[in-house]
This record gives C-alpha cells, structure tokens and sequence, in this order.
C-alpha cells in the first residue's frame, strides 16, 4: 500500500519535473529564436537601417520625435522612411518582451543576450514613443518594450527614462 506521504511525493515529482521540461524548452525556444535573429539576413538590415537612421540624426542635430521621423532619406544608395525603419526595430522588440510576458521565451536569456541593446534603443526613441502614442491616440502602444525597459535597465541608465507616458 502506497503511504499518503509516498503518493503526495510523486505528484510533487511529477510537477517539478514538467515544470523543469517546461523550463527547458523556454530555454532552446529562447536561444533559437536568438539564433535566428543574429543570422536572419532581414533582421541584420533592420538593425543596420536603424544604425544609419541614428547615425543620420545625430549628425544634422534632428530630434527622434514622431513628428520629425517622419521623413526619407537617401542614404549610401537607399531610400530609408525613418518612420518604418524605428517601427519595424520596436515592433521586433515588442514581439521578443510579449513572448517572455506570455513564457514562450525565457526572460533572463533575452535579458542577459538583447537586455542592453534593447534598453539602450528604448531610451533613444522613447520620445518618439510617447509622442507616437499621443499622435496615434494609442497609449499601449510599445507598452510591453517599455514595461520591460523599466525592469531591465541598469542603475546608471536609469536616470534617462523618462517617465512613463500614457
């Protein structure tokens, strides 16, 4: 006969062990789809567009804001939209920090792999962000990129958020 105390044992065991198997596919989930972002060929120019969209502004002293993003630009023989080029980069990261909201993929791998970078952007187009939000009457709009940004970033960053908008 099976005690109370062997039976409560092995249901504790068969917890733990889906949840450590869950665990474990979060985690190939996560570093694949890490993998495909660092050789997907889309993703590559995306973060290279966006390099030349910052590279641009600095230069000729042009305020990220949603208003003055909204131009194109030739550029080293292309035409980039500011406007798409800043969209397609948040909506890569709002994609990656839904996933790790929902547990689909593993919140200190992103954070530890794209935690910098992520925040790093997030405060370099955050005004374009919140005045985004305020154009488009959408106030969730990146939400979960900033939820995120807010838990990830570092002591000596933290000083250059601004504060939340809605």
């Amino acid at each position: 006969m099976v005690s109370a105390f062997a039976a409560v044992s092995l249901g504790v065991y068969a917890v733990l062990t889906n949840i450590s198997e869950r665990n474990n596919s979060v985690k190939f989930e996560s570093i694949s789809f890490i993998r495909s972002m660092a050789t997907e060929a889309v993703i590559i120019q995306m973060f290279e567009e966006l390099r030349k969209v910052r590279h641009y502004v600095e230069s000729h002293k042009i305020p990220i804001s949603y208003k003055e993003m909204q131009i194109e630009v030739s550029i080293e023989n292309s035409v980039l939209n500011f406007d798409n080029v800043i969209k397609k980069t948040l909506n890569y990261y709002e994609v990656a920090c839904i996933g790790v909201k929902r547990g689909a993929l593993h919140e200190e791998i992103i954070k530890d792999w794209w935690g910098d970078a992520i925040v790093a952007d997030w405060i370099d187009l955050q005004q374009y962000v919140y005045d985004a939000r305020k154009a488009l009457d959408y106030d969730e709009l990146y939400i979960e990129v900033e939820r995120h940004v807010r838990r990830w970033v570092k002591p000596g960053r933290a000083g250059e958020l601004l504060p939340a908008k809605r």
